[in-house]
């Protein structure tokens, strides 16, 4: 993978110019890209043409003279940057009473949640073991009685099997279906 880097090169004439050079397997080749127009201080028009020497010069004393600012302006600005007035304070004091009611109100409808969530999962489980202790308990019916008993106990009760004048037959006509689950004993 090739690297690209960047070089600054100053130059007397005070002109930057930027060399790209690419690491790679071949041999480097510099490309020369000319910098932007130059940097323009606020206030000199487009115009106006200054001689090279007065401008290093004039920019040379604009970075070396200090500011000058009395001590008294210099102790009216630190006053000002330490003084918070009576509405900027009464600002921040509801902006934080207002944050801590929020924070309040979301912790609680948090617990809530949690609350509401360890009871459904209680309620859940409880669901469960009533689904499987059913469950059991309609295997153990199933399962304890069978036909022959159902029959043996119609018998005793006086119950007997139907005779030929009981019995009814009926056509099926071919659009209608009928389920049979299992084979009608004889």
């Amino acid at each position: 993978m090739a690297s690209t880097g960047r070089r600054r090169v100053n130059s007397n004439s005070d002109r930057t110019e930027n060399y790209i050079y690419v690491d790679g397997s071949t041999a480097r080749k510099v490309q020369v890209r000319k910098a932007a127009e130059p940097h323009r201080t606020p206030g000199r028009s487009r115009n106006r043409m200054e001689r090279p020497a007065e401008r290093r010069e004039s920019d040379r004393r604009r970075r070396t003279e200090p500011d000058v600012v009395s001590q008294q302006q210099l102790e009216k600005n630190r006053a000002n940057a330490r003084s918070m007035g009576v509405g900027y304070v009464l600002f921040l004091s509801a902006s934080c009473l207002l944050t801590m009611f929020l924070c309040v109100q979301y912790l609680n409808l948090k617990s809530t949640l949690t609350t509401q969530i360890d009871t459904i999962e209680i309620m859940e489980s409880e669901l469960n073991s009533m689904k499987a202790d059913n469950d059991a308990y309609y295997n153990q019916v199933q399962s304890s009685v069978t036909l022959e008993d159902i029959k043996n106990a119609a018998l005793s009760f006086g119950m007997h099997y139907a005779t030929e004048s009981q019995i009814e037959y009926y056509s099926i006509d071919e659009s209608s279906y009928m389920r049979q689950y299992q084979d009608v004993p004889e």
